[in-house]
């Protein structure tokens, strides 16, 4: 799924969790690499309504702001998961954004599709498959911009079945990652 989040007061923040749409056979699951199976039970895992919060590094202010957000994950008709986000962002000022995410495990893609049908293609770096309890940890790598600047960006995503957390770090070229916001959700249902 993907990592998609979208910024607030003209910030765009990309980290998604969306749909999921195998559309071809998978090879055994290795580092990099999810299989078919893996790829569904993270698509039924993920859906829901989820309740949490969104902390993000305002650069106006040089500071990390929380807005409380809902995420209702659902299927949509071509199997894939929606993501509708829905951030509280103060003085009665509600924002809502929907993506849409490909992943494709043959080739080890993550492609999120935003609002303006523009695409966010990711490398599927790793995959941790699902212990006992039900946690697993996706990695995703690609490249955005960061402050108006071109950046390396990580997206990590690790559920259970009754949290989830979605951390995007954002790096110059040469640099080090840095926190650049993190969801946090509790499931609701």
């Amino acid at each position: 799924m993907k990592l998609v989040a979208r910024g607030l007061g003209g910030l765009l923040f990309l980290f998604a969790i969306i749909t999921a749409q195998i559309t071809q056979p998978v090879r055994a699951q290795t580092v990099g690499v999810a299989s078919a199976d893996y790829v569904s039970r993270l698509a039924s895992s993920l859906r829901g309504r989820w309740l949490g919060s969104l902390e993000y590094r305002d650069y106006q202010s040089n500071t990390r702001v929380s807005l409380p957000t809902l995420l209702d994950v659902t299927t949509d008709t071509n199997g894939s998961l929606a993501l509708a986000y829905t951030f509280d962002d103060g003085n009665g000022k509600i924002v809502r954004e929907h993506e849409i995410v490909h992943i494709d495990s043959v080739a080890a893609t993550y492609v999120v599709t935003n609002e303006d049908k523009s695409s966010d293609p990711y490398s599927i770096a790793s995959v941790n498959p699902f212990d006992v309890a039900g946690k697993t940890q996706v990695v995703l790598l690609g490249h955005g911009t960061d402050n108006d600047r071109p950046a390396e960006v990580r997206e990590t995503l690790t559920i259970t079945p009754k949290a989830m957390t979605m951390l995007r770090e954002v790096r110059a070229a040469g640099g080090e990652y840095l926190f650049r916001h993190r969801y946090a959700f509790s499931r609701l249902q």
